[in-house]
């Protein structure tokens, strides 16, 4: 009998809810990210990076997901590309409100609100350079504090971008428990390591 699961595991049901979304973004990470990139101009990215844009789309998708009923994974990700085609659309035109203006992540922080695109550096800087390794070397250290299954899901996945049908080949084990590994990895890596 057809339960309308996938090969990921997920079967219709109507409490399918955000863990649901989770692993199924889990899962078609590389995928959202590509198709998020594909439809953003260079205005979009100017004032954005690809990562706020993610980030974005599946928090909005998990606002959505009392309504959330999963059938399959083609329509999954063209419910994520609705979703992101939104999200681009509403910061194209936020940006065009705001011609040669760049919004701070956090104006409350920093005491300022808008800096000029001239006052922006394209360029990585030498202490942005330091910083990113700083956090190169913080991840290591945190991710060798993880068990090993742990952080060989999170290497193979993130780190080595493979698709988690790759990994859970890899790992030996079903797709769907190498979702569930992943998120129960990330959520202790944020927690008991964060980076910054």
């Amino acid at each position: 009998m057809d339960t309308g699961s996938s090969h990921t595991g997920f079967s219709r049901s109507p409490d399918s809810g955000r863990e649901t979304i989770l692993r199924l973004v889990a899962a078609h990470e590389p995928s959202i990210r590509r198709i998020i990139g594909q439809r953003s101009g260079p205005g979009v990215l100017r004032r954005t990076t690809l990562d706020d844009l993610f980030q974005e789309t599946v928090t909005a998708a998990l606002r959505g997901a009392n309504s959330f009923v999963y059938i399959d994974d083609a329509r999954f990700v063209a419910w994520m590309t609705t979703i992101a085609r939104n999200v681009i659309a509403r910061t194209g035109r936020d940006a065009a409100r705001r011609p040669g203006e760049r919004r701070l992540k956090s104006p409350e922080s920093s005491g300022v609100g808008v800096v000029d695109d001239e006052l922006v550096s394209p360029e990585r800087t030498p202490s942005s350079v330091v910083s990113a390794r700083e956090c190169e070397v913080a991840l290591g250290r945190a991710l060798s504090r993880l068990p090993d299954h742990y952080r060989e899901v999170i290497t193979l996945y993130r780190i080595e971008g493979l698709s988690m049908a790759d990994v859970a080949e890899r790992m030996g084990r079903t797709e769907s428990a190498c979702c569930s590994l992943f998120l129960r990895a990330m959520k202790v890596l944020r927690t008991k390591y964060p980076i910054r």
